[in-house]
Order: C-alpha cells, then sequence, then structure tokens
C-alpha cells in the first residue's frame, strides 16, 4: 500500500503531470494498493482521465467528502467519477443526450492532446491544420486530420490500430455529415426544433471508448 497525503500542496504544477504518469506507471503501481488524498479537483481530474474508461470501474474508488456550508456536518458521497466518458455514459443512460454529448466533446480533445503528447515524447514533429478564422484555435476535426496525416506519412509503427479508429470517426462526417455539429452543438445552449439523434451519440460515445482504450494502452 502507497499513501500519497494532499499531494496537491506536496507537488507543484509544473510537476503535477510527472506525477500522475509516475502513480499510473505499472512499475509503480503493479500489485499495489494506492491511496490518495486531496482537494485538488483539477489534479483528480487530470488523473482520472488518464485512466481507461474500461478499467476505471475495477481500478478506482473515489470517495468525496463535502462540508455543507454553515454547518459541521460532513456528506460522504461514493464514486462521483470525474472522468469523461464515465460522465457521458451515464448521462446518456439518464437520458441527457445534450450533456453526454458536451462531455464526450471534452473526452475526444482530451484524447487528442493525449495523442499529441506521446507522439511528441518520442516524435519532434509539427502537424499543419486548417483554420476557418484568424481569431480562433484550429477545431478539433482539423487537428485529428493532422495527427492521422503524420502518423500515416511517417509510418508510425504500433499505431494502425488507432489510425483506424479515428479515420472511422473523421469518415462520420461523410456518412453522417451532421455529426460533428452534434458534437459541437452539444457544447452550447441554443433554442433547437429537432431533438438528438440518440443511436448517433451511442455510436459517437462507444467509438471514443476504443478509441480511449487504445490511447491509454500506450
Amino acid at each position: 500500500m502507497v499513501i500519497f497525503d494532499d499531494v496537491v500542496n506536496a507537488i507543484d504544477d509544473e510537476h503535477r503531470r510527472g506525477i500522475i504518469e509516475t502513480i499510473l506507471s505499472s512499475e509503480f503501481n503493479d500489485g499495489k494498493q494506492l491511496i490518495i488524498t486531496t482537494h485538488g479537483e483539477e489534479f483528480l481530474k487530470q488523473l482520472e482521465n488518464n485512466i481507461a474508461k474500461k478499467e476505471y470501474p475495477k481500478l478506482v474508488t473515489r470517495i468525496d467528502f463535502l462540508k455543507i456550508e454553515e454547518s459541521k456536518k460532513i456528506n460522504v458521497r461514493l464514486n462521483a467519477s470525474r472522468n469523461y466518458l464515465v460522465l457521458a455514459e451515464q448521462r446518456y443512460q439518464e437520458g441527457h443526450i445534450r450533456e453526454s454529448l458536451s462531455i464526450g466533446r471534452r473526452a475526444f480533445e482530451h484524447l487528442v492532446r493525449t495523442i499529441w503528447k506521446k507522439l511528441s515524447n518520442k516524435h519532434n514533429f509539427r502537424i499543419n491544420v486548417s483554420m476557418s478564422s484568424p481569431d480562433r484555435p484550429p477545431e478539433l476535426m482539423a487537428t485529428t486530420h493532422g495527427l492521422v496525416n503524420f502518423i500515416n506519412k511517417n509510418k508510425i509503427e504500433n499505431h494502425g490500430e488507432l489510425v483506424s479508429l479515428l479515420e472511422s470517426l473523421l469518415e462520420k462526417e461523410k456518412i453522417h455529415p451532421v455529426i460533428w455539429r452534434y458534437l459541437n452543438k452539444g457544447t452550447h445552449e441554443e433554442e433547437r426544433d429537432e431533438e438528438f439523434d440518440r443511436s448517433v451519440v451511442k455510436d459517437v460515445i462507444e467509438l471514443l471508448e476504443q478509441i480511449d482504450e487504445v490511447v491509454m494502452r500506450k
């Protein structure tokens, strides 16, 4: 058993990523029970989203101690996950399709950043992306295209399955032209007459889970 007590106070912002990687490395945690106490919500969010959704239920037990304002009582909440894909599935099962899409979008953004970071650890490269406006950052789809093109052009080994999954998601723009608009609109509040297509949302979330499983193995 290894106990990390109040890790946010003990670790500065610059080194948190390294600590998360150490905590999750098989060399460090193989066969160990880890107990992590912290009030740092961002640290926990990063930690939980670097655990594959498929493995999350059997690896993580989260206990929140919530202080009630103007009271000496403390509420205990069990397994209030911050893993994006766990939350996306929960919201979908509860019938909150818009919110499921919104969280799915954040999950994909996190996965794309993770793919880029892991590639950057082994390769010094830049990707070319198209931008719709000088005042906006590159779109998520453009960044994904750039990463796929880099992997294919340079024949990066052991990335075939990942590329196939990313291309499956990108190809949905042709097969189902509104899929990316669904993902984007899931993050905005506006009046709309039509309902979100549950089957499309389910397909997207399941594909993101497959991408997540592959990315977290690397």
